[in-house]
């Protein structure tokens, strides 16, 4: 009969391959896989002694891998017993004549002790006064049954010999090929060398130590391996030092170190089987590894060989065990191990760190303080139904999201579920909220979902009264006034939030500042991990004690020195280290070399300076060494500096390759010919700490501190010809595809770089007798794109620069290029509510097209069409109304009444009779509108939104209040989905919604959908703009009705804006929606403006 899950009672843990060998080797029988619910594992099935083993190997070393590999077996294979985590460690070996008589080849078995149960984690505690250290966390001891069968074997081995050499030599007969690797390396190679003398020469030898150091041992009459029983210390950190040994001896009374028990303990019942290959010390290679790996595996089997699969059916399931440990308390009622099981399936979906920068767990440093804050508020005796937030604060570079992933590792297993989201703007949260739904639910069902409902069921599966030991973390949330985070919080009010920003200021909740690092200690080991070299902390970074006693002896005076000169930037540090490792320098050279710079650079400004400018001149030493091995990518990082930092990509850079307007270098054309040399370049800037790759986006950043440094170090003059490479990067990436969506919210990583450029000395570059007539397509598309992104200041730079220049080059005359221009410029007017200039604007290119084009032709009827929304803005109404009559007839006439074009300037109409409360007439003119565009457009084009929206406001103003929130929602939903939920025009219809439920005496409600868009547009694009102004009227005019005092301040504020803005005679009474109705009319003919304007004066149109 075919085994099922339910079958296997032991499980086996193997942090690497080489320790995963031996142990499947001495499996009696190996049987077929089974599929697994989950498919995170990857699990060996087998019979060993009787009893059905599955064997896991862990992705990676550590504790939290560990904890979620034990986690997700006992999901897959609910009826596991027991888990025996068996592999390799570092012995600690007793003082001569005390303690144990630890060799390599040896093994030590976890067994409980006075103060503990089997298993320290000693990177856990406190210090106290004094310098003692004080573990504030005991682990759970293996299941007593199994230790029970530990104590029965250690008997055996009291009277008769061991099988682990039979075991082993069975193992070697079977598999021939194993026995290079895996057989006993020799008495020769088991060197303990003295605690306080430290390797020389190259790893994996020691062939230049002095042998007169090593610590000598009395022979043993065989080579068999002995085992060792008592407490073994574990943490994240491997141990490579003899004197931090020695403490952890001396403190805790250990005789092995490790990296995964700590993480297994409290969360799958286990025993702790472990090989000793070296001695935790500097001498430590992987001679002794296969080995040790070995010798652990063949007491593992001997073990199993004690113990009946009678003996171990006794034993409590470890999902039950599990259940009862304080993470699960509140889940008593999953009394059977198949409704924990049930329990954890739905729940439980561990460490998701995809989205998370890659960190090692051996390069975090410190920190001790702030993960201990962490704790306090997270951790013991928290109530996990009431949320927890905590914004970790700080600049950039300090070290705020390397301390997240470290609290995430060290805390996995205190959680169902821990989930990394990328905060960095809006777009980037959905896409990693759509990888998080991925990962919760079936992938098939997940990706038809837009992204609202996609957030509606993830926040319904936080909100499940039962799931609420989740931890998420949103990373990088900088710029919160960009979005609102907590939209993006679950609707119930359970779980943990952690929150990484460089302004804590703004996030409700718990706060933490994270500042550079205060001990010199942490400082140096960053140095030291960094740049490979040993031996230069300033003693044991685990025990105050031995940082008085240690520290004059060990610590490097350079390294010392560079730590202070770096005031503790955990970022300075490691971008020095990563210098370090390639170069001959020791720490003194290159602390010299480092002053001559700081010298050099940065005398002038006095001391006060020596933060921001540690960063400078450690990342100019990095630039020196990438110079010397890819000065292209020396040079190409010097280019960045005319990009903004975020979001460079290989696209942006090969459309400037091929725009080659004027040449571009050399080395510019080399890395960017090819993806794959952009992304060499790339990669030797990520791996001096210079920029960091982003896998979701595909794309790179520099950090914005790296990024000040190239402005003012790499960039000081200028250079010309590499601004208008990065201009005619962003330009030839707006096609004509792109150019009827500059508005949305795909072109905004366009917009970003379009505004650096038009802010970095763009007026110094424009001024030059060398400026070229051809640069002025470019400034035009820049301009457009920053006017429909709401970037209104860096477009007008832009339009005025395009303007003047093009006067220069074609006269004083009305030119259909400056005509162009100058209709963007009174568009940008219009916009901000500047309408006499507005009307001035569209009147000159009204006429000028006239004069050139006839009065027939679609562009003159289109300028003449803005020019009556201007009227209508005004309060013209009369002259608004004439001039749309008189623009509708010519279209009718001249290209049909079904015509898009035709139908734009009814819509216009429509409104105006609107403004003059002729709202029957509009409704017929605009339900026309809508099922014409619905026709031509489809349901979700933006022109049919608009106008879906606008009949919506129609009804309201008749009184159809059901029919008119039908619009609006319709409305609400496709500009969401077009443009995202903050948007201006998804938050005019918000407000809409807020006039119609005012209507309809549902204050609260009304009230919610205006301080909703009202939060929303005092961010962007700020409290004085027209819209917001609007927002602010509305949210008075309910207050008023309501009879509350702040209506009078709200009024105040909207008539002071109204005036400050454009004075009485601008004063805005057309609606925000209607001004972007004017801007989608004019984007219909935007296109055809746009291609007859280059064909004429620059070439061939965009492709």
């Amino acid at each position: 009969m075919p085994l099922t899950h339910n079958d296997y009672t032991v499980g086996c843990l193997c942090p690497m391959s080489v320790e995963l060998a031996p142990v499947r080797a001495l499996l009696d029988k190996e049987h077929s896989k089974l599929p697994t619910k989950s498919g995170d594992n990857n699990y060996i099935l087998g019979e060993i002694c009787g009893h059905n083993m599955v064997i896991a190997v862990l992705p990676q070393t550590g504790n939290s891998s560990a904890g979620i590999v034990a986690t997700q077996l006992m999901i897959d294979f609910p009826l596991i017993r027991f888990g025996l985590l068996v592999g390799i460690g570092g012995g600690v070996p007793g003082e001569r004549g005390q303690g144990d008589d630890i060799r390599l080849g040896d093994v030590v078995i976890s067994t409980p002790t006075n103060d503990s149960g089997g298993v320290i984690q000693y990177d856990f505690g406190k210090y106290k006064a004094g310098g003692a250290f004080e573990r504030t966390r005991v682990l759970n001891k293996p299941p007593e049954r199994l230790l029970a069968s530990v104590n029965s074997l250690r008997a055996v081995h009291a009277m008769e010999d061991s099988r682990v050499p039979q075991f082993m030599s069975e193992m070697l007969q079977r598999f021939p090929k194993m026995t290079k690797k895996y057989s006993y390396p020799g008495d020769e190679n088991d060197q303990l060398f003295q605690a306080n003398y430290p390797h020389q020469g190259e790893e994996g030898t020691c062939q230049n130590c002095d042998k007169e150091r090593v610590i000598r041992r009395e022979e043993r009459d065989n080579t068999d391996p002995v085992f060792h029983y008592g407490a073994i210390g574990s943490a994240n950190a491997l141990v490579k030092d003899a004197t931090v040994r020695e403490e952890l001896r001396r403190t805790l009374k250990i005789i092995c170190v490790e990296m995964e028990a700590a993480g297994l303990m409290d969360s799958f019942p286990c025993l702790v089987i472990r090989g000793i290959c070296d001695y935790a010390d500097s001498h430590k290679n992987k001679i002794w590894q296969p080995y040790a790996a070995a010798a652990a595996a063949a007491y593992t089997k001997e073990l199993l060989s004690v113990i009946t699969p009678k003996e171990v059916a006794k034993v409590a399931v470890a999902a039950d065990v599990v259940q009862t440990s304080v993470h699960f308390a509140p889940y008593q009622r999953y009394r059977s191990s198949y409704a924990m099981t049930d329990f954890l399936l739905e729940y439980c979906r561990g460490l998701n760190l995809i989205d998370a920068p890659n960190m090692p767990e051996d390069l975090f440093i410190g920190r001790d303080d702030e993960l201990r804050k962490m704790e306090t508020l997270f951790q013991p005796g928290s109530d996990s139904s009431i949320r927890k937030v905590l914004a970790l604060g700080g600049m950039g570079g300090v070290g705020k999201t390397q301390l997240a992933i470290a609290y995430c590792k060290r805390y996995a297993t205190s959680y169902f579920s821990v989930f990394w989201l990328n905060a960095t703007s809006d777009t980037t949260l959905k896409l990693s909220l759509r990888r998080l739904g991925q990962r919760i639910f079936d992938p098939d069902k997940v990706d038809p979902l837009d992204d609202n409902s996609l957030w509606i069921d993830i926040s319904n599966w936080l909100s499940t009264p039962d799931n609420n030991r989740w931890l998420l973390v949103y990373d990088n949330y900088d710029d919160p006034d960009q979005y609102d985070i907590t939209k993006y919080y679950p609707s119930a009010v359970q779980g943990s939030v952690i929150i990484t920003t460089r302004v804590p200021s703004k996030i409700s909740g718990e706060k933490l500042e994270i500042r550079s690092m205060s001990k010199e200690e942490d400082g140096l080991r960053i140095l030291s991990t960094r740049s490979g070299r040993e031996h230069i902390e300033s003693g044991n970074w685990a025990f105050a004690s031995l940082r008085e006693t240690c520290h004059s002896q060990k610590a490097d005076f350079g390294a010392r020195q560079l730590v202070k000169r770096l005031d503790g930037h955990p970022l300075a540090l490691a971008t020095a280290g990563v210098y370090l490792q390639k170069s001959s320098f020791d720490f003194c050279t290159y602390f010299i070399a480092y002053e001559c710079r700081w010298e050099t650079v940065a005398s002038p400004e006095g001391p006060t300076e020596y933060s921001p400018r540690t960063l400078y001149n450690t990342w100019e030493l990095s630039y020196a060494r990438i110079k010397e091995e890819n000065p292209e990518a020396a040079q190409f990082l010097g280019f960045l500096a005319y990009l903004d930092h975020r979001a460079i990509w290989y696209g942006l850079l090969c459309q400037g390759y091929a725009a080659q307007l004027e040449g571009a270098p050399a080395w510019f054309n080399n890395v960017v010919r090819y993806q794959s040399s952009f992304e060499s370049a790339m990669q030797t800037l990520v791996k001096y700490s210079l920029a960091e790759g982003n896998h979701q986006t595909q794309s790179y950043n520099l950090h914005v501190c790296v990024h000040d440094w190239i402005l003012n170090c790499l960039n000081r003059a200028i250079d010309v010809r590499q601004y208008w490479i990065a201009s005619d990067c962003v330009a030839e990436c707006l096609t004509s595809e792109d150019w009827d969506h500059l508005f949305d919210i795909r072109c905004q990583r366009l917009a970003i770089h379009a505004k650096h450029l038009a802010n970095l000395r763009f007026k110094d570059v424009a001024n030059r007798s060398d400026f070229s007539w051809r640069r002025i397509p470019d400034i035009f598309r820049h301009a457009t794109l920053l006017r429909l992104q709401l970037e209104y200041f860096a477009s007008e730079l832009m339009y005025e620069r395009a303007l003047v220049e093009d006067q220069k080059s074609l006269g004083p005359g009305d030119h259909r290029s400056t005509l162009s221009i100058l209709k963007g410029l009174g568009m940008l007017y219009l916009y901000q509510g500047r309408l006499a200039m507005a009307e001035r604007m569209f009147i000159r290119v009204r006429e000028g097209f006239r004069k050139i084009l006839g009065s027939d032709d679609i562009q003159t009827l289109d300028m003449t069409e803005s020019l009556g929304q201007v009227y209508r803005a005004q309060d013209k109404l009369r002259m608004a109304e004439e001039t749309f009559l008189r623009v509708l007839a010519a279209k009718e006439r001249i290209f049909g009444p079904g015509d898009m074009s035709s139908l734009t300037a009814a819509a216009n109409l429509g409104n105006l009779y609107a403004s003059q409360g002729k709202f029957k007439t509009a409704e017929e003119i605009f339900t026309r509108v809508v099922a014409e565009r619905k026709k031509f457009y489809g349901p979700d084009h933006a022109l049919t939104v608009w106008a879906v929206s606008t009949l919506g406001r129609l009804l309201h103003d008749q009184g159809k209040s059901e029919e008119a929130e039908q619009m609006y929602m319709q409305a609400l939903a496709g500009y969401e989905k077009i443009h995202g939920p903050d948007h201006v025009q998804t938050l005019e219809v918000v407000r809409l919604l807020g006039d119609l439920y005012r209507d309809q005496n549902q204050f609260e409600i009304a009230e919610k959908r205006y301080l909703q868009a009202l939060a929303a547009r005092e961010k962007q694009p700020g409290p004085d703009d027209f819209s917001t102004l609007d927002i602010v009227h509305s949210l008075g005019t309910l207050y008023a009705e309501q009879g509350r005092p702040e209506a009078e301040k709200l009024h105040i504020r909207a008539q002071t804006g109204y005036k400050n803005a454009g004075g009485d005679k601008d004063r805005p009474i057309l609606k925000i929606i209607d001004q972007f109705g004017l801007l989608y009319h004019n984007q219909v003919r935007e296109e055809e403006f746009r291609d007859i304007w280059f064909q004429t004066h620059y070439g061939p149109p965009l492709t």
